[in-house]
């Protein structure tokens, strides 16, 4: 390094491997920015002869924000590639997993640069190339801050997560810190092997009335605004039907029944208002139930649960309706869904409580919408089915953010992590 100098910042350029490897970073509002602020720049920006920034991006950036005219700066001296430089210039920063799978991309590709030149001037044996490949990958691993054996973990959710929308979610989780790299990889892997249908139970089915799955199954559906784990589906799939029985979805979502009925041997239709994959058929179930169901042995049904979640739906999903607009969607929808079925098959709603966004002339602390839809299948008088089974199963709590659990605390109300499935049976 040179002596430092002082330089106006509109004279720096970002480097654009600094762009590729690292997420954006916004000036406003952040602690760095309160700190020059405060304190001015204290660690000079490292650039090269042409001005273009190697170590300093955060620093030239809240600069710009503040509008200084005078930064300090070092240049770099020396021969060394400069994405290299860029790496090593990061090293002590904290990064998310995916900037570490970046950085360790490019850095392959420098080596991989290197070990060619070494081949083609000096003769290296073409045999090295397996060792070569493992002192690669532990000189890698080591540049980026990580143990060769989570390295090589990660690498391999990180690989997987660029073509797998459920990869791409855990690998999301991996980055947030929510998951470790050990869980990381075991949800991939299960992902990546070969899929088997169980003639016998699943390893997934409860023998008690509470099923309770930390985690979505990723072998099971894509990622979807209030998706639920597939497990649920495939208990009620093992409880209620046959190898050959037709299963029906009407709000399929991310496809989570279709994926563990296909795994199950069961075959399956799967329907929404807006459909996210290509076997779910664009359907509005509050015109009753296409045709091809009728029969069905069982109709498993998640519907929203009314205005809880509904920003994150469509404009045609049910959660925009008003309140009595929705009890009464619900209404029919159970009883078009009894009228389906065969006599002998089963009508499933997972269903919660409802305990915020109450309307303002409900009178008690929550809306119970299990008991709601019990009393829909026990009206003898307009309905076909009768009451079966009720289990209790909770959700991950993982699908509320930080922001929902001070929220909550704040507005003194719970999070709905727990609910019921609400079973009936085709009796006329």
């Amino acid at each position: 390094m040179n002596e430092q100098q002082i330089i106006d910042p509109k004279l720096l350029t970002p480097h654009p491997t600094n762009k590729e490897l690292y997420d954006g970073f916004t000036a406003e509002g952040s602690e760095l920015v309160q700190s020059i602020r405060e304190n001015g720049i204290l660690e000079p920006i490292v650039i090269k002869e042409d001005r273009t920034i190697i170590s300093g991006h955060r620093r030239h950036a809240c600069s710009l924000y503040l509008s200084m005219d005078r930064v300090p700066v070092v240049y770099l001296v020396g021969e060394i590639d400069d994405r290299v430089a860029i790496v090593e210039a990061n090293r002590y920063r904290t990064k998310t997993f995916s900037e570490r799978m970046r950085e360790a991309s490019l850095l392959h590709e420098v080596e991989a640069e290197k070990a060619a030149e070494r081949r083609a001037f000096k003769g290296v044996d073409p045999d090295e190339a397996g060792t070569t490949a493992s002192k690669t990958r532990t000189k890698v691993a080591e540049a980026v801050g990580m143990k060769p054996s989570s390295f090589v973990k990660t690498k391999e959710v990180y690989e997987v997560a660029k073509t797998n929308e459920n990869a791409k979610a855990i690998m999301a989780k991996l980055d947030a810190g929510t998951i470790s790299v050990d869980a990381a990889h075991k949800a991939v892997r299960t992902l990546i092997s070969p899929p088997k249908v169980h003639e016998d139970r699943p390893e997934f089915i409860r023998v008690y009335n509470s099923w309770v799955f930390g985690e979505n199954d990723p072998r099971f559906g894509i990622p979807h605004p209030g998706r639920v784990p597939g497990q649920i589906a495939g208990n009620l799939i093992y409880y209620y039907t046959q190898p050959g029985d037709l299963v029906v979805d009407p709000m399929a979502g991310g496809g989570s029944t279709l994926d563990v009925a296909k795994f199950m041997g069961r075959e399956a239709l799967g329907y929404d208002v807006v459909p996210k994959r290509g076997d779910i058929e664009q359907w509005d179930i509050s015109k009753g139930f296409p045709e091809e169901c009728q029969d069905a042995q069982l109709i498993f049904m998640d519907p929203p649960y009314w205005n809880v979640l509904e920003e994150k739906y469509s404009a045609e999903s049910s959660s925009k309706m008003t309140w009595s607009e929705f009890e009464d969607w619900l209404h029919k929808l159970v009883d078009s869904a009894g009228r389906t079925v065969k006599i002998g098959g089963f009508v499933s709603l997972l269903i919660m409580p409802q305990y915020f966004r109450l309307p303002d002339w409900w009178e008690t602390g929550y809306i119970d919408w299990p008991a709601m839809v019990y009393n829909y299948m026990d009206n003898k008088r307009s309905s076909c089915l009768v009451p079966w089974n009720r289990i209790h199963t909770q959700w991950p709590s993982s699908g509320f953010t930080a922001y929902d659990v001070e929220h909550a605390k704040e507005g003194k109300h719970m999070l709905p992590v727990s609910g019921d499935i609400v079973v009936g049976r085709r009796v006329r």
